[in-house]
């Protein structure tokens, strides 16, 4: 029996096929030293085509500010939800262990 190499980023690129949502992260500790883990540089960002379209037309530090707060909210480990001034629904879980 052959054994399947299946990595988080497998996991989170499924997640967006099957429901149409684009998935990033935001480690705090430093999971890429387990390969497993280590994730494609996009997904450390929103990348969605829309969110990329936004980003460069001249609004990244306004992107920035507002993952900064997003990240304030999520030291609070309580799932949140907001709409960012470009009207994207965020949905955040943080993952505390």
């Amino acid at each position: 029996m052959s054994e399947t190499s299946f990595t988080f980023a497998d996991l989170l690129r499924w997640v967006e096929e099957e429901t149409g949502c684009g998935v990033n992260f935001h480690e705090i500790l430093p999971l890429s030293e387990i390969p497993a883990l280590k994730l494609p540089k996009e997904l450390y960002g929103h990348h969605g085509q829309f969110c990329e379209f936004v980003k460069l037309r001249g609004n990244l530090a306004k992107r920035v500010s507002e993952k900064q707060k997003s990240l304030a909210r999520a030291k609070l480990s309580r799932p949140f939800e907001n709409i960012c001034r470009y009207g994207i629904w965020d949905l955040c879980y943080p993952v505390v262990f």
